[in-house]
């Protein structure tokens, strides 16, 4: 098993074997590269999305093992339900709006990468906002 790059009829592929236990091998060109692209994507502009997957729990967490290998679990566990309840304890149980924030940033080691799947999408609301803190920080820096 190595790291770096695997070469494919002289194109440069990001080398998963490591992380998928050597099963990237053997998907079919065209997946692998799918998964590269949308990797690059992540690495680039810190978010990525994957569309069409099926609305059904477990699917992201099949994702995230085929692509990645290892989940990493937090301080909820390797998989937090983010759904509306009444009286709720954690503002992910409100149907709330979140503001930009960080998750878990009180963790040593905070997640380097979140996945999150949309099972039913709610009647009202559910939009998202991301920013770049990255790009938010050499703009300030720059003045």
């Amino acid at each position: 098993e190595r790291f770096g790059a695997l070469a494919d009829d002289d194109e440069q592929h990001l080398d998963l074997t490591v992380a998928a236990r050597g099963e990237t091998a053997r998907w079919p060109r065209e997946e692998r590269q799918a998964v590269r692209r949308w990797i690059e994507d992540l690495h680039r502009d810190g978010i990525a999305i994957v569309k069409n997957m099926p609305a059904e729990p477990g699917q992201l967490r099949r994702f995230a093992q085929k692509i990645f290998g290892y989940i990493l679990p937090t301080v909820y566990g390797h998989a937090f339900t983010i759904q509306s309840r009444s009286n709720p304890n954690n503002l992910a149980y409100s149907s709330l709006g979140l503001q930009l924030h960080t998750d878990l940033p009180y963790c040593h080691t905070p997640p380097p990468i979140q996945l999150f799947h949309c099972i039913q999408q709610a009647e009202v609301g559910g939009g998202n906002i991301f920013a770049d803190g990255f790009a938010v920080a050499e703009r300030l820096r720059a003045r």
